[in-house]
């Protein structure tokens, strides 16, 4: 007869077997919902590959699609030693924490990146004759909006967060930094109707970044996005940040994110999106792949980040689907974009030594010209 530690051990064993066995049924359909997007998407693109000629279920394939951005191979550097204290985030992430350092030099690396993405193309100019408005969403403390505010002198910043600690720490290190070519705004990111050039997102999670691309779209202005946590881009949003919602904008419905009913004239009910109903899967695309519970499984691999037994940073067999994941949820959203009519070309930059959070989705708007299709 079993004794009491005997049977808590075959229930433990037991909950460890389901729950594996869930995982691997979560990554079957992910993989197989990865295997059709990029089928769709090649046919769409007019690749012109012959299905019996590749494995179009092989999400490593996915890579492809992709660009390589390396810090190594950036054209526009970045002298550090003459930034003021307050707007080098080396010198201003704290020092409480162990891997604050290590935090520190991440952002370099992004802003880093950043700043050669909105230099080589040609977005910015260090000598431009017109001067330009560039929003930072989501700008927090302000690592990223400062840095450039000291590159771009000659261009006016503008940083939008909803958290008042954040502006109120903002301020004082634009006042420190000297730099009088930056502003602050207490905001949601979707009720942000101001007149701007370039729009900004570094790490704004979840369902934010796709509140910046829905405004970087209407107004058809470029964009640089780094999106971060997609697997919050679930219906109930971010619980600690309802009451600053609410606070910001008493009015509104919290519980608006996804498809609304809207009531026409005639009594007849019709779906329509704003930027207060984001839609998952962004792309109709995606859409006619999967539906919103299946693609909040992608969403959710997507925000693998290793376990004790496999790290993330390393190029495994562990870490090739949730990083595939990954990249699906960034197409998504570039697709969406053109569905909608941007008028520019978007590009899916992957980011070298940035952390894990390190695609880039970028749009650039070419007044002179318009692309009809996403440039992978």
């Amino acid at each position: 007869m079993n004794t009491e530690d005997e049977k808590k051990q075959e229930r433990k064993d037991h909950r460890k077997r389901n729950r594996l066995r869930n995982k691997r049924k979560v990554h079957r359909l992910v993989h197989e919902v990865l295997g059709r997007f990029l089928d769709s998407l090649k046919q769409q693109m007019h690749v012109g590959i012959c299905k019996d000629d590749c494995h179009l279920t092989d999400v490593v394939e996915l890579r492809d699609l992709y660009q390589r951005h390396t810090t190594l191979d950036t054209r526009f550097s970045i002298d550090w030693n003459s930034f003021p204290a307050d707007a080098d985030p080396v010198t201003r992430i704290g020092i409480l924490k162990k891997t604050a350092k290590a935090r520190g030099q991440r952002k370099r690396k992004q802003i880093e990146s950043i700043y050669d993405v909105l230099r080589s193309h040609a977005l910015l100019d260090v000598d431009s004759e017109k001067r330009q408005t560039i929003v930072d969403f989501g700008c927090g403390t302000g690592n990223l909006i400062l840095a450039l505010a000291h590159l771009f002198p000659e261009h006016d910043f503008v940083g939008v967060d909803l958290k008042e600690t954040s502006i109120r720490l903002l301020n004082e290190r634009i006042d420190k930094a000297q730099l009088t070519n930056v502003r602050t705004k207490l905001s949601l990111i979707e009720n942000f109707d101001e007149e701007f050039d370039i729009g900004l997102a570094l790490h704004v999670c979840g369902n934010a970044t796709d509140a910046v691309l829905s405004i970087c779209v209407e107004k058809n202005k470029s964009f640089v996005c780094v999106p971060c946590c997609v697997g919050k881009i679930q219906v109930n949003r971010h619980c600690s940040l309802d009451d600053m919602r609410k606070r910001l904008s008493p009015s509104a419905d919290q519980d608006t994110v996804g498809e609304v009913d809207m009531v026409s004239e005639e009594g007849e009910t019709s779906p329509e999106t704003t930027r207060d109903t984001l839609r998952y899967p962004r792309s109709a695309l995606m859409r006619s792949i999967c539906d919103e519970n299946t693609f909040m499984s992608v969403a959710k691999l997507a925000d693998w980040s290793g376990n004790q037994e496999v790290s993330a940073y390393e190029d495994s067999s562990d870490a090739i689907l949730p990083t595939q994941a990954k990249e699906a949820v960034e197409i998504d959203r570039a697709q969406r974009c053109k569905e909608e009519g941007y008028e520019g070309s978007i590009s899916l930059i992957k980011l070298h030594d940035c952390g894990l959070r390190n695609d880039l989705i970028l749009g650039v708007i070419d007044l002179g010209k318009s692309d009809d299709c996403i440039r992978l």
